[in-house]
């Protein structure tokens, strides 16, 4: 049993003027469509919705969000916005065994702290210096949800989705608040030390050694935009040091990279967007475990390895999608 697909749980938790507003625009500007719903393929007794009355029943809070007089106007704001109107915990905190948030507010340690999600793994968006946003400022992380890129990452899969489709399009204010509350947020992890680079891993591609297992692969297909010191180039080409994803526990959303490619969010602030090739159709499952080991091991990052196993169910997965 895995409810609920929608994240209403989120939604149940908008003001009513809010709601009342987002209904009067379906009604105006959303032209209406004849077309049949497609037939249940849930298993019973999956598939019964009265079950989901059970459910709510269990998990549902659909009171307000909670004020914080004291915290100020941004940080109130920006409760409401990631807790209800962004659903952002519906991807980035993690779930139990019938699907429901381990955590809906800040008051929950597993609120935000990153999960798995349709094979991609949702960055933990609590202050954890290595695999959360620690290191990112309110300014940084407003940039992100505007742009799609700032000086430490580039956004790809789903999140280039969100960005284009609705975060670019948020005032000025909004960003900030949202910032403002993700920042207040301590880290899950307890990494309370930032990443400390390390120039060996730059030392030796610089001087053709490539002795570690991944190390070719990268110096081929990855080293031309990432660069030998792993820095990339800001706001184009992501950092692989110290970027959050590479130093996550969970490495799907890097083999998801490397094997399909990606692209970066389509904004109006950027004249175009970027695209990363994917290297599954050159590149053998061992090869790309061991790239990817590479990156997560170089240049100070500490993450653990990839194996040909992840690689290869990961490859699977993505061929019976197709």
């Amino acid at each position: 049993m895995r409810y609920p697909a929608m994240p209403y749980p989120s939604y149940a938790r908008m003001r009513a003027d809010d709601v009342a507003a987002l209904y009067a625009y379906l009604r105006a500007e959303v032209a209406p469509v004849t077309q049949r719903n497609p037939a249940p393929q849930l298993r019973f007794p999956y598939g019964m919705r009265s079950l989901l009355s059970v459910w709510n029943l269990l998990f549902l809070d659909d009171g307000p969000v909670r004020t914080e007089p004291a915290r100020g106007d941004a940080w109130n704001r920006g409760a409401y916005l990631v807790q209800a109107v962004a659903h952002c915990g519906a991807c980035h905190t993690p779930r139990g065994r019938l699907f429901a948030e381990k955590g809906l507010d800040e008051r929950s340690r597993h609120f935000l702290s990153g999960a798995s999600v349709e094979g991609w793994s949702a960055t933990n968006l609590t202050g954890d210096q290595l695999t959360g946003l620690g290191a990112w400022s309110r300014a940084d992380i407003a940039e992100f949800l505007r742009t799609g890129r700032n000086g430490h990452a580039t956004s790809f899969g789903p999140m280039s989705t969100v960005i284009s489709t609705a975060t670019q399009y948020m005032s000025a204010g909004d960003l900030d608040a949202v910032a403002a509350y993700l920042k207040s947020l301590p880290g899950a992890r307890g990494e309370d030390k930032p990443f400390r680079p390390d120039p060996a891993t730059a030392q030796q591609l610089h001087q053709g050694r490539f002795d570690l297992p991944g190390a070719r692969q990268y110096a081929v297909f990855c080293m031309p935009c990432h660069g030998a010191d792993g820095k990339g180039f800001a706001r184009v080409f992501p950092p692989l040091a110290g970027n959050p994803t590479v130093a996550d526990p969970d490495p799907a959303s890097l083999v998801n990279l490397l094997l399909d490619g990606a692209v970066t969010a389509r904004v109006g602030t950027a004249a175009t967007d970027y695209h990363m090739p994917g290297y599954g159709w050159t590149l053998d499952d061992q090869e790309l475990a061991s790239v990817l080991t590479f990156i997560r091991r170089g240049w100070g990052n500490r993450a653990g390895p990839v194996t040909e196993a992840d690689v290869a169910a990961r490859r699977r997965a993505l061929a019976a999608q197709r």
